[in-house]
């Protein structure tokens, strides 16, 4: 898929949510730096500040969507 392409950008933000998701897991209570969630998601700052522009949202666990009723 091209880079700059909808899909690719959706791919790049799936990849930071899982690897936050698992740091979180791995790390309980101590939240992972913004270093190591780019070092496990294989992206550059930069991406992960283009997808979670503000700090306190990236270093945020991702919360679980409910279901609607």
């Amino acid at each position: 898929m091209p880079k700059g392409s909808a899909e690719y950008e959706q791919q790049q933000q799936r990849q930071i949510v899982v690897a936050a998701r698992r740091l979180f897991a791995e790390q309980g209570i101590h939240p992972p730096r913004m270093a190591d969630v780019i070092a496990a998601a294989g992206v550059s700052a930069s991406t992960l500040y283009r997808h979670f522009r503000a700090r306190r949202t990236s270093s945020s666990p991702p919360r679980r969507r409910s279901s609607p009723m």
